[in-house]
Protein backbone atom coordinates (compact mmCIF):
# COMPACT_ATOMS: atom_id res chain seq x y z
CA UNK A 1 0.00 0.00 0.00
CA UNK A 2 2.94 2.35 0.54
CA UNK A 3 5.87 0.58 -1.17
CA UNK A 4 5.95 3.19 -3.96
CA UNK A 5 6.42 6.03 -1.47
CA UNK A 6 2.81 7.16 -1.17
CA UNK A 7 -0.55 5.84 -0.11
CA UNK A 8 -2.26 3.60 -2.67
CA UNK A 9 -5.67 2.01 -2.31
CA UNK A 10 -5.85 -1.78 -2.53
CA UNK A 11 -8.80 -1.80 -4.91
CA UNK A 12 -9.34 -2.08 -8.66
CA UNK A 13 -8.06 1.49 -9.21
CA UNK A 14 -4.94 1.28 -7.03
CA UNK A 15 -2.41 -1.48 -6.53
CA UNK A 16 -4.50 -4.19 -8.19
CA UNK A 17 -4.78 -2.24 -11.46
CA UNK A 18 -1.02 -2.63 -11.98
CA UNK A 19 -0.97 -6.31 -11.05
CA UNK A 20 0.48 -8.69 -13.63
CA UNK A 21 -1.85 -11.60 -12.93
CA UNK A 22 -5.28 -11.41 -14.60
CA UNK A 23 -6.63 -13.72 -11.88
CA UNK A 24 -5.64 -11.25 -9.17
CA UNK A 25 -7.53 -8.53 -11.04
CA UNK A 26 -10.57 -10.80 -11.46
CA UNK A 27 -10.87 -11.31 -7.70
CA UNK A 28 -12.26 -7.78 -7.40
CA UNK A 29 -15.72 -6.62 -8.41
CA UNK A 30 -15.29 -6.21 -12.20
CA UNK A 31 -14.28 -9.76 -13.12
CA UNK A 32 -16.00 -9.88 -16.53
CA UNK A 33 -14.11 -6.81 -17.75
CA UNK A 34 -10.75 -8.30 -16.77
CA UNK A 35 -11.59 -11.73 -18.25
CA UNK A 36 -12.43 -10.20 -21.64
CA UNK A 37 -9.39 -7.90 -21.59
CA UNK A 38 -7.02 -10.73 -20.57
CA UNK A 39 -8.40 -13.04 -23.27
CA UNK A 40 -8.20 -10.32 -25.92
CA UNK A 41 -4.56 -9.54 -25.10
CA UNK A 42 -3.56 -13.20 -24.61
CA UNK A 43 -2.52 -12.68 -21.00
CA UNK A 44 -1.71 -15.71 -18.89
CA UNK A 45 -1.30 -16.34 -15.19
CA UNK A 46 1.03 -18.74 -13.39
CA UNK A 47 -1.86 -20.06 -11.23
CA UNK A 48 0.31 -19.86 -8.10
CA UNK A 49 -1.28 -16.86 -6.37
CA UNK A 50 -4.06 -17.49 -3.86
CA UNK A 51 -6.50 -15.44 -6.00
CA UNK A 52 -5.84 -17.54 -9.10
CA UNK A 53 -6.12 -20.82 -7.23
CA UNK A 54 -9.40 -19.81 -5.56
CA UNK A 55 -10.86 -18.73 -8.95
CA UNK A 56 -10.14 -22.20 -10.31
CA UNK A 57 -11.25 -24.12 -7.21
CA UNK A 58 -7.72 -25.34 -6.44
CA UNK A 59 -6.26 -25.56 -2.92
CA UNK A 60 -4.24 -22.51 -1.91
CA UNK A 61 -0.58 -23.32 -1.27
CA UNK A 62 -0.32 -21.55 2.10
CA UNK A 63 -0.95 -22.73 5.64
CA UNK A 64 -2.50 -26.20 5.70
CA UNK A 65 -2.68 -26.24 1.90
CA UNK A 66 1.10 -26.24 1.39
CA UNK A 67 1.81 -29.83 2.39
CA UNK A 68 0.39 -33.33 2.13
CA UNK A 69 -0.12 -35.45 5.22
CA UNK A 70 0.89 -39.05 4.62
CA UNK A 71 0.71 -41.98 6.98
CA UNK A 72 2.33 -45.35 6.51
CA UNK A 73 -0.34 -48.06 6.59
CA UNK A 74 0.72 -51.58 7.40
CA UNK A 75 -1.31 -54.37 5.84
Amino acid sequence: MTHTGGYRPMNRFGGIAESISPFKKMSFETAAKFIVKAAYHGQTGDLETPSARICLGLPVKVGTGCFDLMQKIEV
